[in-house]
């Protein structure tokens, strides 16, 4: 028996007409492209979103470590002299001068000084940034972290200075007779391109700067002239330990460049002749 089957054609539509409207997605259908577009677009648009937001993010991050690596480097020739409170307002100050950023909301710093294997200085620091983007998908602002550790030898002037001492009037050094029919000056040129940061006792410059002006002043009582060089490359403090440890005040030499030693060093040579040909 011949059955007969309808199809869309027997309707009345065209064929061809039928199978390409059949999905709103399709090519054919007016308009079917846009819901594509329109489901596509959404994730586009977030990862651009973000990836601005993250471009920010790391900027702000890079101008914090800058600024960070800056104040550890100057709070390394201060560190010393401070106490942990006055240590902590300069690492602040330093730090807040640096930031440059608008994006680092509320930056804040602390450091840590230690002198356990030689000086070093930990700085830790911290801001939000506000997203734009992001904020859309809850994250509304991004906090971001970042650290420096400096570290550096101690200078203990105070050992370079008793061994100098010693070598000129006792043991564990061999002190050479000296010949009575000569008069001798004995004389200690001390020479240093920094600061006192520790000794054996303390790790105060101003503890180990009293202890040394002690040791001064007895070698001074012993009859021995001191010179005193400070190497001041750095823009450190002229140091007061210095100008006061050297016999007197023409004896203090303050250098701030590396080639004013042949000249320094001429000074003392010239009056340490003069010396000799006077006595």
């Amino acid at each position: 028996m011949a059955r007969k089957v309808r199809n869309s054609t027997d309707r009345g539509f065209p064929h061809s007409w039928a199978n390409a409207h059949d999905s709103p997605f399709s090519p054919g259908y007016p308009g079917g492209i846009a819901p594509l577009l329109a489901i596509c677009i959404l994730p586009l648009l977030a990862s651009v979103g973000v990836a601005v937001d993250f471009s920010r993010i790391n900027d702000a991050r890079t101008n914090m470590q800058t600024a960070l690596d800056s104040t550890g480097l100057m709070l390394s020739k201060t560190a010393a002299a401070q106490t942990a409170a006055e240590l902590q307002t300069s690492a602040t100050t330093y730090f807040n001068a640096l930031i440059t950023s608008h994006d680092l909301l509320r930056p804040a710093v602390s450091v840590a000084y230690t002198t356990t294997g030689g000086s070093k200085i930990v700085l830790d620091a911290a801001a939000d940034v506000k997203t734009d983007f992001m904020n859309i998908f809850g994250y509304g602002k991004v906090t971001v972290k970042t650290t420096l550790t400096a570290e550096w030898g101690n200078t203990n002037q105070a050992i370079g200075l008793q061994v100098g001492w010693q070598t000129l009037t006792q043991s564990p050094f061999t002190v050479p007779a000296e010949d009575p029919n000569y008069k001798y000056s004995k004389v200690i040129i001390l020479l240093t391109d920094d600061l006192n940061t520790q000794d054996h006792w303390y790790s105060w410059a101003s503890q180990i700067d009293a202890r040394e002006q002690t040791t001064c002043n007895n070698i001074k009582a012993g009859g021995i002239t001191i010179y005193t060089v400070q190497v001041n490359t750095g823009g450190d403090p002229t140091s007061t330990l210095l100008q006061g440890c050297a016999s007197s005040s023409n004896k203090f030499f303050l250098l701030t460049s590396a080639n004013q030693l042949v000249s320094a060093f001429n000074q003392i040579g010239t009056a340490l002749t003069n010396l000799r040909l006077a006595n």
